[in-house]
């Protein structure tokens, strides 16, 4: 099992939220080029995501869309630091800037243009129902 110790910005605690280190590995080969590219902070979220909502049953079903998941923005901003980082990789479009620190993340995630920056577009991995998502395969 993996952990993701990385503080969140707005508490400083560590996010304590597990998943199978195979999970982030199989993502990796699944989802290819375009989630590797992505922050690690990005790709650790979604792993998150997948690994919590593994398993649609009654606890964590959405009331409206059975095969559907509840998921707020008070679970994106812990797995993502803010929910505006999700729907921009998910569904708005986002740009990554190379990091200065490469050692840390190759690319920066930007929501808006910035000189250096490279638009791609959204990876629509969670689809939003009503008030709850999908996951897409591919």
């Amino acid at each position: 099992m993996c952990t993701m110790e990385i503080p969140s910005k707005k508490t400083n605690k560590p996010d304590l939220d597990f998943y199978p280190k195979s999970l982030l590995s199989e993502l990796t080969k699944v989802l290819g080029s375009e989630f590797v590219r992505l922050p690690r902070r990005i790709q650790v979220g979604y792993s998150n995501i997948f690994w919590s909502h593994s398993g649609i049953i009654r606890h964590n079903h959405h009331r409206k869309r059975s095969d559907s998941f509840a998921m707020d923005n008070k679970e994106l901003d812990r797995h993502f630091t803010d929910f505006r980082n999700f729907k921009a990789v998910n569904s708005k479009g986002y740009y990554l800037k190379p990091s200065k620190r490469p050692k840390v993340d190759k690319y920066l995630l930007r929501r808006k243009d910035e000189e250096g920056a490279v638009k791609y577009k959204p990876t629509g991995w969670l689809i939003k129902t009503v008030e709850g998502h999908h996951v897409v395969v591919r």
